[in-house]
């Protein structure tokens, strides 16, 4: 009897979802969210986005896109998603050469900051 075939999704698959499906694209696999953002989740996301936005107007420098990995990534844990942050992502992003990566909890009021390092010794220079 064959094995069932899954569908690994693309980024194109991604883009092309209706506007009002929340969804990630994680290792092929499109995770769907259902639930709404709460108000809680928004505001943190506007304050920790305004903040970041007048300490690079401070610096004077723009902010530049990124090639590969970026070195910091923050996500906002949502009742029904924190494995994903505090166990999936964590290890995709780490893997992925990110260099900083803060899970902000609402629920327990912490912010969890990681500092990733690169194993040198295990690429293929």
């Amino acid at each position: 009897m064959p094995l069932a075939q899954t569908k690994l999704y693309t980024e194109a698959d991604y883009y092309n979802l209706p506007e009002d499906v929340r969804a990630e694209l994680i290792e092929g696999n499109l995770i769907y969210n259902h639930a709404a953002p709460s108000r809680i989740h928004q505001t943190i996301l506007m304050e920790l986005s305004g903040t970041i936005r007048e300490y690079i107007r401070s610096k004077g420098d723009p902010c530049r896109g990124c090639t590969g990995a970026p070195d910091w990534i923050i996500e906002i844990v949502s009742p029904g998603n924190s494995s994903h942050d505090y166990v999936l992502k964590l290890n995709l992003y780490a893997n992925a050469g990110v260099r900083e990566y803060w899970i902000v909890d609402p629920r327990k009021e912490r912010i969890f900051v990681y500092h990733l390092e690169i194993d040198f010794a295990s690429l293929d220079l």
